[in-house]
């Protein structure tokens, strides 16, 4: 599993939103959704998914599919 995304774009942006939409519905508190939102930037390892792709690439995989995302993690990749 690996978690990805670029911190830097508006569509990591957009997934963020999509969370905290979420959390609030659930019922979290405004402080900690604004400290869980600081924290994912500065402490979520995060690599694009052509970084994915080529080091699957480099390790001799062929065919690669994702086909199962949540949030930022990756954890269904076929060959």
């Amino acid at each position: 599993m690996d978690l990805q995304g670029d911190k830097q774009s508006e569509e990591f942006e957009r997934l963020v939103d999509g969370w905290q939409t979420r959390a609030k519905m659930a019922g979290m508190a405004a402080e900690r959704l604004a400290e869980l939102r600081s924290k994912t930037h500065q402490h979520l390892p995060c690599i694009p998914e052509s970084r994915t792709l080529e080091l699957l690439e480099q390790a001799g995989f062929r065919g690669i599919t994702r086909f199962y995302t949540g949030f930022v993690s990756q954890v269904g990749w076929r060959f």
